[in-house]
């Protein structure tokens, strides 16, 4: 029993985890890169589609190992129906939830850019609407869009190089007046 309008905002908040949206939110941060020639935002601009991309990749490979049902195929709607390692019968696994990360993800690394609590405010209240959204939709169960907010936030703060993960940081991305470049290292164990 969900209201119209419910409906109708959970179709509107559901938009800011799609790939449309979020390619329409990097594509103009990336021309306004270009048409201000400024670095700030051409370094956020890439910072925020690694994080997506990022999110996007641990999502699926998460989705294809765990194998969960969606709460509107799941027969007796337990939330118990995995098919570990095989994805899922009905072809759309549920977790973690793919738009949850991404949302998250973009809001992180726009917040990490922006770096105002204002805009970290909005931005992941966009992104706690869209796992609202997805919960409403019956696309995902509570557990799907809690797991893919951590994948998106992980994501992000590794992206943005504010996280290291197995002693490995992000690639740092090198701008010059002319060039873009990326450089990567990587830990060596001690050896004694």
């Amino acid at each position: 029993p969900h209201s119209a309008a419910a409906a109708t905002a959970a179709n509107t908040f559901d938009k800011f985890g799609e790939m449309t949206g979020i390619g329409v939110v990097v594509g103009g941060l990336g021309i306004a890169s270009l048409v201000t020639r400024n670095h700030h935002v051409l370094l956020a601009t890439i910072r925020t589609a690694a994080s997506v991309a990022l999110a996007t990749g641990v999502t699926q490979v998460l989705k294809y190992v765990v194998g969960r049902e969606r709460p509107y195929v799941d027969p007796d709607r337990d939330a118990l129906d995995f098919h570990l390692f095989k994805g899922t019968p009905s072809g759309t696994p549920s977790f973690p939830s793919g738009h949850s990360s991404t949302a998250f993800a973009l809001a992180t690394s726009l917040g990490d850019a922006i770096d105002k609590d204002w805009a970290r405010v909005a931005l992941f209240g966009l992104a706690a609407g869209t796992g609202w959204a997805r919960l409403q939709q019956q696309q995902h169960w509570v557990t799907d869009v809690v797991a893919g907010a951590a994948v998106g936030i992980v994501s992000a703060k590794f992206a943005n190089g504010r996280l290291r993960l197995l002693g490995a940081r992000a690639p740092r991305i090198l701008l010059s007046s002319r060039d873009v470049g990326v450089r990567w290292t990587f830990p060596l164990p001690a050896v004694h």
